[in-house]
């Protein structure tokens, strides 16, 4: 009798349940998507889009075409920009209706759309579709608009107007290069006042080197970040629909032109000219047929000298290269190993080896390291103390990389300190920053402590 009684409010329970999930779930659901659609204005899949045209009252016509990517074809011939189009394809197939104004006005010259302060078209197989956009209501942000072939007026959000109201220069292509930066095989910077420089990229290598200076090291870090700010510009604004009358922008010389050689043995080319009364640079590069402006910063990126891209790092080996290091701070010393990407193992005198549960404190040191650079080389080199404050060497596997010595830099931070630099049987003396070894002494503390042994004093 228990038994059965369980069953039937088993079953009373399950029927609720299913009673619950059916109305308050299943179908608030489908009512709300239902809703959802019914104050869409268009009902339509963004890819299935082939062609644009945005008329602006107070703009230039644009229309646009859909081939691989999306291309300007008029009133210039010009790639569009992937966002800015993307966001136009969005705003038209997500433009909901807000309310209805009026079932069959007639007088539209009350909302602003007897003569539309925009309308846009969009084409989907054979047929277009438009909309009819008039003023802004008296009170908010929202705009009156129609379809063409129906009578009623409604209101569509302030943000939805924004979304379709692009103009050429919001809608125009404004990346100026498309080059990826490990394609660059060699950079050459020439200015107006004939100052050269140059560098190249040896043959199937990281390497770099400037041909007038063979004797400089370069750093590839410096390099890379030379051309990840030029091929990461934008225009900020345009000056011409085609690329002509240089000389009136100041082009024709260019103050600077930067020539980037890629593997395919075509160029890359940036011509710069004199900053503008707002501030802007005109510019105009090969791989963009326009002229545009660009934020002046980029003249900080661009070298004056080769000396620009010296390499002044202290350790002078890539921090992820470094299986091994050893160290000696004060009375203290020790050895880490890298068992693998993420994990390193402690040695500290008579204590069994440990594996650092913060492996990131031995990473911080390289990285520390790996970023620091000296101020200047010290020539003639002074001689090595015989006990240095503190020296650590760095090995790959068994082979030694490189290592350093340093005195006890200043306790304040003001002031440099020298460091002894061996590397591939050459030596040198340097100058660093107190600070930087002050950290790299911290760090080498933190990993000593992590490995369960006495901070040093």
């Amino acid at each position: 009798m228990k038994r059965r009684s369980s069953i039937v409010y088993l079953i009373i329970f399950l029927l609720v349940t299913g009673y619950y999930y059916y109305y308050e779930v299943v179908e608030k659901t489908r009512k709300e998507t239902a809703e959802a659609e019914a104050k869409k204005v268009f009902h339509v899949i963004e890819d299935r889009i082939q062609a644009l045209e945005v008329l602006a009252k107070d703009k230039k016509e644009v229309r646009l075409k859909k081939e691989t990517e999306w291309r300007i074809t008029d009133p210039i011939q010009s790639d569009a920009d992937k966002t800015t189009v993307d966001d136009l394809l969005q705003g038209l197939t997500g433009l909901n209706s807000e309310r209805e104004v009026a079932a069959a006005p007639t007088d539209l010259k009350i909302y602003g759309l007897d003569a539309p302060e925009l309308k846009v078209r969009f084409q989907v197989g054979d047929q277009w579709s438009e909309i009819l956009l008039g003023g802004k209501t008296p009170v908010g942000d929202s705009h009156y608009a129609k379809l063409p072939d129906k009578p009623a007026v409604f209101l569509i959000s302030g943000a939805g107007w924004n979304e379709l109201n692009k103009g050429l220069s919001d809608l125009r292509k404004r990346e100026l290069f498309s080059f990826e930066t490990a394609d660059a095989t060699a950079i050459k910077v020439l200015r107006q006042d004939g100052t050269t420089v140059e560098i190249e990229r040896e043959k199937d290598s990281k390497v770099w080197k400037a041909p007038a200076f063979s004797d400089l090291k370069i750093k590839s870090a410096r390099v890379e970040n030379v051309l990840d700010q030029i091929q990461g510009l934008r225009a900020e604004g345009f000056l011409d629909d085609t690329v002509g009358n240089l000389a009136a922008h100041g082009l024709e010389p260019p103050q600077v032109t930067v020539t980037i050689r890629l593997k395919d043995g075509k160029e890359a080319v940036l011509r710069l000219g004199a900053k503008g009364s707002d501030g802007k640079l005109p510019a105009l590069s090969s791989q963009l047929p326009a002229l545009v402006q660009v934020e002046p910063v980029i003249l900080d990126d661009i070298p004056r000298n080769v000396l620009k891209f010296e390499d002044k790092s202290i350790l002078g080996v890539e921090a992820d290269e470094i299986t091994r290091m050893k160290w000696r701070l004060g009375d203290a010393e020790g050895e880490a190993v890298r068992k693998d990407p993420n994990t390193w193992q402690v040695t500290l005198p008579n204590r069994e080896p440990k594996v650092l549960k913060e492996s990131w404190k031995a990473k911080a040191l390289l990285w520390n390291l790996n970023d620091a650079e000296y101020r200047a080389k010290l020539t003639p080199a002074p001689p090595r103390p015989e006990k240095p404050y503190a020296s650590m060497e760095f090995f790959k596997e068994d082979k030694g990389l490189c290592s350093l010595a340093w005195e006890k830099p200043p306790e304040k931070d003001a002031g440099n300190a020298r460091v002894w630099i061996a590397s591939a049987g050459t030596s040198e003396a340097v100058e660093v920053e107190a600070k930087v070894l002050r950290t790299a002494a911290g760090d080498i503390d933190e990993i000593i402590q992590s490995g369960d042994a006495k901070a040093t004093p």
